[in-house]
């Protein structure tokens, strides 16, 4: 559940993956709180994106560590 939470932010930024490494560090349970963090870490100059991801539980412990390459979306203003 928590790979689908960073994968939905993608969704939701129009950002196209085109590779992703998930490392799951501790289990998480239903009706856990959970926050995901995303940090632009590099830009090529082709504008490849390095996504720096993680996500942690109430108390602050890391559950999964990401990094996430791709293409941001173009959005009209």
């Amino acid at each position: 559940m928590t790979a689908a939470l960073l994968t939905h932010l993608g969704g939701l930024w129009a950002f196209l993956a085109t590779e992703m490494k998930f490392e799951f560090l501790a289990p998480v349970y239903v009706g856990e709180t959970i926050t995901a963090e995303a940090e632009v870490a590099e830009v090529d100059d082709k504008g490849r994106v390095l996504l720096k991801c993680r996500c942690l539980n109430a108390d602050g412990k890391e559950v999964l560590r990401a990094e996430i390459v791709g293409f941001p979306g173009q959005f009209q203003r």
